[in-house]
């Protein structure tokens, strides 16, 4: 059928192909990822290392640093080492920034009052 409102339709109807397939493939190679991390984790784990699996951080800064190609995603990160404890004894925890400057409230920049939740 030619008429007009064939041709919108089928227009306005079409799937982008390319997005669905490039979708599908970056949750698969993300659960893939997570696989094998999980079997690198519990490898360097029987080795005595501790470990950390990480996500959420700024991808394109991690590229840059690294100078990792775009066409390569990164799903998580794992850091891998000596845990404190077993090479320095105590562990003394310090906060690495102050509350006031990672919890807001109500709105981003609106400093949370800490004293209302005792």
């Amino acid at each position: 059928m030619k008429d007009g409102w064939a041709e919108s339709w089928s227009e306005a109807t079409a799937i982008d192909k390319s997005n669905i397939l490039s979708s599908c493939f970056a949750h698969h190679s993300g659960k893939n990822a997570a696989m094998a991390a999980m079997s690198f984790i519990h490898s360097s784990t029987s080795h005595g290392l501790a470990t950390c699996a990480m996500e959420g951080y700024d991808v394109l800064r991690v590229k840059e640093a690294l100078r990792i190609p775009d066409r390569y995603e990164i799903p998580l990160m794992v850091s891998v080492g000596h845990s404190l404890d077993e090479e320095f004894g105590e562990v003394i925890w310090t906060n690495r920034l102050e509350v006031g400057e990672v919890f807001f409230e109500d709105t981003f920049g609106n400093t949370y009052d800490t004293e209302d939740d005792v």
